[in-house]
């Protein structure tokens, strides 16, 4: 029999988009001397087999030999996976045939039997093809094989490989990888699939692992979901990590990932809510990812990925003792607030016969059910979640939603800041009538403090009510759906919602309502034209007796003019905004964003009234007690301070407005605090300070700039303004970033950069 050759899988690229820090940091550890060894964990479906051939890819430049290997069955035995990469090698045009024609000669100096085995372990049709004319060599190992062992035929030999120790199998291709680095060729291996492997494959691998020649470096992969994965990745990573290598797990692509993928492959238009719920569903694996983004329909690719995932799922479910099936199925239908309570969490394992929650962490962990999070708690990966409740079934989720509602009921614990997840709990647990009854009511007040919960809820109610959407009731409730996604900064997302609200609206008091949330939306991404044209209808619509919502569109229309860089219309509107307040008794926190508005105006065209009205603005907002209003005031405190020169106190200002946008998640005034104090620091010399602000905010854009177009612009002038002050070179396409200002409206920045360019950093930006 012949040793049969198994060619590297060859199928396309998926989920190399958005994996820029990855394959950095794959490359970085294969090509550190003191590493060299890396393990690639993941889902399945998740792009481990793309990064692996990417970064092969990559390595081109650097390593002489690029060996592939795809394990695909436990049948397959240490002689196999041996033959294919050494039949890779014999192939391969980088590798020497001098260097070939040494390893075998020296092959056939040693003792008869060892001479045999080690031999055929590396002898393929490729090798003997190349080196049919080389010395004689391969004709006298093969006269040395014919006699030993009565193997006269290249069948027989081939039978006789296959019973070889692996020990020597894995000394004679370590010798003959480092026969090639003793003259100065360096390689790299990937082997991936080794779930598929049997145990031997498995310990072959090792083997080679703890044995790899200097210059060399190996990079391996494990589907983490399948149901050996778990304990064949465990065993993998505890001695690739003491001989110096790195596990790294791969995680789904993020929503930047599946944008670039979107760009480059021009795919079927998806709009914003569908793409968060896409990657939601298929947890951001590319293999599945590909079918949604070719037309698929998402409903499709779930019965797919249910279908490839669930019996695997089910195997490992089965094989857990009755108590972590019992916890399991508990911590996937609890929502994850409530599981941060404390009594909640240790509540969970009540009632479970013979529960011990140290034993069924360590086996729930074992079996990669759990993972530890930020805070150390084990928590059950996502795609766990989904899988688990597929098991489970409506029926028995149900039940075991009913049993957490009652645990939670019973503690003695206040769980009022958990409302949205409640909620959630009511809902699987079957009660609907109360979730519908209350849901409104909770995700309303939610509105108020917690946006991106009252998205949460508002989601949990358009379940409960579903098919109930075609009427002006159902169309007053997609429009705070899209409030609640303008609180969380997902503005396309609330476009949508308002365009599906639009279809049944009639009454004049949701007209002005749809008009209203789509203005803020449109504010927000920087469409200053569009916005303004509804900001007209909004004015015309309003009755006379709503001077709070009057005050309201006058502010965003400040703002559009203030941005622009209009500076006799943003000193009108700030003007009447300051007349009209005068006018009527205003509560504090209308109030306060009233002088906030007038701070930042004041700041950029008058600031020597801009320090008083931001000390007002923050006035007012202390006393409503409000700290989302109150950060908001510290940010028009620094806009006023950073205008007026002071630039210390603007840094001051700037960082109290910081903290507690991050403590709120107000991603709005974190993006306009964290550039205003970084141009404040620029302004006062403090380069370190400027270079560190605007690093933090790198990250963001990279994810999150989509959403936010204009500050994405001023994070790239201040990256501008830094290169000019450091006299560093600078990469940024100056012509592009005026042209991204000018298709947003505005024309202010092209003679800012101009005198920039001319004049260094002497102004404060008006951002």
């Amino acid at each position: 029999m012949t040793v049969p050759s198994l060619p590297p899988k060859d199928e396309e690229r998926l989920g190399v988009f958005g994996r820029e820090t990855e394959l950095a940091s794959i490359r970085e550890t294969l090509l550190a001397p003191e590493k060299r060894k890396i393990l690639l964990g993941g889902i399945s479906g998740v792009g481990k087999t793309s990064a692996l051939a990417e970064t092969q890819d990559r390595l081109r430049s650097e390593k002489d030999v690029l060996l592939t290997l795809e394990i695909t069955s436990p049948a397959q035995s240490p002689a196999e996976v041996v033959q294919v990469l050494s039949t890779q090698i014999a192939s391969s045009d980088s590798v020497q045939v001098a260097t070939l024609n040494q390893y075998f000669s020296e092959l056939a100096k040693r003792p008869v039997k060892n001479a045999y085995r080690l031999g055929m372990a590396l002898l393929g049709d490729v090798a003997k093809a190349k080196l049919s004319n080389a010395e004689g060599t391969v004709k006298e190992i093969a006269a040395i094989l014919a006699e030993t062992d009565d193997a006269a035929s290249t069948d027989a030999q081939a039978q006789a490989l296959s019973e070889a120790g692996k020990d020597d199998l894995v000394l004679a291709f370590r010798e003959l990888l480092q026969s090639i680095a003793d003259n100065g060729q360096s390689g790299s291996i990937v082997v991936d699939g080794l779930e598929n492997a049997s145990s031997s494959v498995v310990d072959t691998t090792l083997a080679l692992v703890a044995d790899l020649p200097d210059n060399w470096c190996i990079s391996l992969a494990v589907n983490t979901e399948r149901t050996e994965g778990p304990q064949v990745f465990s065993k993998i990573s505890e001695l690739l990590v003491y001989r110096g290598g790195e596990a790294l797990e791969l995680r789904g692509l993020d929503r930047d990932g599946v944008l670039a993928w979107m760009k480059e492959f021009n795919p079927a238009d998806r709009g914003d809510h569908e793409i968060d719920k896409a990657i939601e569903v298929t947890q951001g694996r590319p293999l599945y990812l590909s079918d949604w983004l070719s037309g698929t329909e998402l409903d499709q690719v779930t019965l797919a990925l249910g279908r490839t995932l669930a019996p695997t799922y089910q195997a490992r479910f089965n094989s857990l003792s009755p108590q972590a099936q019992a916890y399991l199925s508990r911590l996937c239908v609890i929502p994850s607030g409530l599981f941060d309570i404390s009594a909640v969490a240790s509540a969970l394992g009540n009632g479970i016969p013979d529960f011990n929650v140290v034993a069924v962490h360590n086996e729930l962990r074992t079996a990669r059910f759990l993972e530890a999070g930020i805070d150390q708690r084990l928590r059950p990966h996502d795609e766990v979640r989904q899988q688990v409740s597929s098991i489970l079934g409506q029926g028995l989720q149900r039940d075991v939603a009913q049993q957490i509602l009652n645990q939670v009921e019973a503690l003695d614990v206040d769980v009022a800041s958990r409302e949205a997840e409640l909620l959630r709990l009511r809902a699987d647990a079957g009660q609907l009538a109360q979730v519908r009854d209350e849901g409104e009511a909770v995700a309303a007040k939610l509105l108020e403090y917690s946006p991106e919960a009252a998205g949460q809820a508002y989601e949990i109610i358009a379940e409960s009510r579903a098919g109930e959407m075609v009427s002006e009731e159902g169309s007053d409730f997609l429009l705070n759906r899209a409030k609640a996604m303008i609180g969380v900064g997902k503005y396309p997302a609330a476009i949508e919602f308002v365009d599906q609200a639009d279809a049944s609206i009639s009454a004049k008091e949701l007209v002005l309502k749809s008009n209203q949330v789509r203005l803020k939306a449109l504010l927000r991404l920087n469409r200053y034209s569009e916005a303004q044209t509804i900001a007209a209808q909004v004015l015309k619509l309003l009755p006379k007796d709503a001077p709070v919502e009057y005050i309201e569109t006058l502010r965003i229309l400040n703002t559009i003019y203030r941005d622009l860089g209009d500076a006799p219309n943003a000193t009108s509107t700030a003007k009447e905004l300051k007349k009209t307040s005068k006018r009527i008794d205003l509560n504090d926190r209308v109030a306060s964003r009233v002088w906030r508005s007038l701070a930042r105006t004041y700041a950029i065209f008058r600031p020597n009234r801009s320090v008083r009205a931001a000390k007002n603005a923050l006035r007012f907002a202390e006393r409503s007690g409000v700290l989302r209003d109150v950060g908001n005031a510290y940010l028009a405190v620094g806009e006023a301070r950073r205008h007026t020169g002071e630039f210390k106190k603007a840094v001051k200002a700037y960082e109290n407005a910081i903290d507690r946008a991050l403590a709120l998640g107000n991603v709005d005034s974190l993006l306009w605090s964290a550039l205003g104090k970084a141009d404040a620091e620029m302004m006062a010399g403090d380069i370190r300070a400027a270079t560190q602000s605007l690093g933090q905010l790198q990250p963001f854009f990279s994810d999150e700039g989509r959403r936010h177009p204009l500050e994405a612009l001023h994070w790239q002038l201040s990256q501008l303004e830094l290169r000019l002050l450091t006299s560093e070179a600078t990469d940024i396409d100056v012509p592009a970033l005026i042209e991204g200002y000018s298709k947003l409206g505005l024309s202010w920045p092209e003679q800012y950069i101009e005198q920039l360019l001319r004049e260094g950093k002497n102004l404060p930006k008006p951002i």
